[in-house]
């Protein structure tokens, strides 16, 4: 109930400063929140630009599609996807019609996901970790988003999502479970 709480608080936060227009969500439920969905309605509302993870489980809930707040209108669903794949869903990724985007998060021949810097270890400061799912799919998305809005301050909400929309690999169809797909960064 805190991490309910505190998304809730969080997003009310945001909602009423004007230095954020993107939020990123990577945290979710196959049970929705009232006071999450509360605060994600708000923020919205205020003109903020809200992506969420589509959803990282285990086998255990991996068959659910798109978790909460993902599932909500207000929010840009992303998952995860293997590269060189024709958008098979990483193995611990969620999918379905709420995703709008998808980022590849999983290497095809190796198995691995991204390559990121990890002080997993203080001995050892450079480890290279690996991450994946949608938490860190979506957190890439958010990003690309603020490079679009940096270089168009002006842009509204819909301007930036449109902008990711045109330069997506499935634009102009959009797939039922992985949406309008991956984003080519320097088209966007």
């Amino acid at each position: 109930s805190d991490e309910i709480d505190g998304l809730h608080d969080a997003l009310y936060h945001a909602g009423d400063d004007n230095r954020i227009d993107i939020i990123s969500i990577s945290l979710g439920d196959i049970f929705s929140h009232g006071p999450v969905e509360d605060g994600i309605v708000y923020a919205h509302d205020q003109g903020k630009l809200i992506f969420a993870a589509a959803g990282t489980s285990t086998s255990f809930t991996n068959w659910f599609g798109v978790i909460a707040p993902a599932n909500m209108p207000e929010t840009i669903a992303v998952t995860g996807v293997i590269e060189g794949t024709n958008f098979e869903k990483c193995d611990i990724c969620h999918s379905g019609n709420e995703v709008e985007f998808s980022v590849f998060m999983e290497r095809s021949a190796s198995g691995n996901k991204a390559v990121s810097l990890a002080n997993d270890n203080a001995a050892n400061n450079n480890y290279k970790g690996y991450v994946g799912g949608s938490s860190s799919s979506t957190a890439i998305m958010a990003g690309i988003a603020g490079l679009i809005k940096s270089n168009n301050p002006n842009f509204t909400k819909d301007q930036v999502i449109n902008r990711l929309i045109q330069s997506a690999s499935n634009y102009p169809a959009k797939d039922s479970d992985f949406g309008w797909g991956t984003i080519d960064v320097c088209a966007a």
